[in-house]
């Protein structure tokens, strides 16, 4: 209960949730924040394909979904940095080859596009998540495009959190480290 009632506060303190249907409404909702002196470092799309673009309608849903992530990318370069989280169609998950990527989610259109690109991938029938995260770049610090060879992914489950970079495993991290460090005794 007190690590709980740590990460809690802290998440008070530092995140604003809008409940907005579209991705336009996100965008105006934070311009409107930041005009009345809040500051704000990021707006976090989770999932991205549960919000609806919210601008003209071409007829194709894939169509509007890259124009989208366009008009996404230019309001990131000139307000703040944007993030999104995705999960893979039913198609993406059928494909057992390879970790998931956001091709397996919305077709890739949102990869080069947000400033933070992960891709959430729940396992049928177990407690495992795969984060795969793919597109790491700020204005800040640049960066690009994470490879297919090279991806970042955590391996979440109710027991424990492995790492996977570059094809080598590191088992239990979180766990290692809270136990190493002791953060419960840590003052914030």
């Amino acid at each position: 209960p007190k690590l709980y009632k740590l990460a809690s506060d802290w998440i008070d303190k530092h995140f604003i949730f809008l409940d907005v249907e579209t991705i336009k409404d996100a965008l105006e909702t934070t311009e409107y924040l930041i005009s009345k002196g809040i500051n704000v470092h990021a707006v976090i799309l989770d999932p991205v394909n549960s919000f609806k673009g919210g601008y003209d309608s071409m007829g194709n849903g894939y169509l509007d979904n890259v124009e989208t992530a366009r008009i996404v990318q230019r309001w990131a370069h000139k307000v703040c940095s944007v993030y999104v989280s995705q999960h893979p169609t039913m198609m993406g998950q059928r494909n057992k080859d390879r970790p998931m990527t956001s091709s397996d989610a919305e077709g890739g259109h949102w990869l080069n596009k947000a400033d933070f690109t992960w891709v959430v991938h729940r396992e049928k029938d177990t407690n495992l998540n795969h984060i795969i995260v793919e597109d790491v770049r700020s204005k800040h610090t640049g960066g690009g495009r994470t490879s297919e060879d090279n991806q970042l992914i955590l391996n979440w489950s109710a027991t424990k959190i492995d790492i996977i970079k570059g094809g080598e495993l590191f088992e239990n991290v979180i766990q290692y480290l809270a136990r190493k460090h002791k953060p419960i005794d840590y003052d914030f």
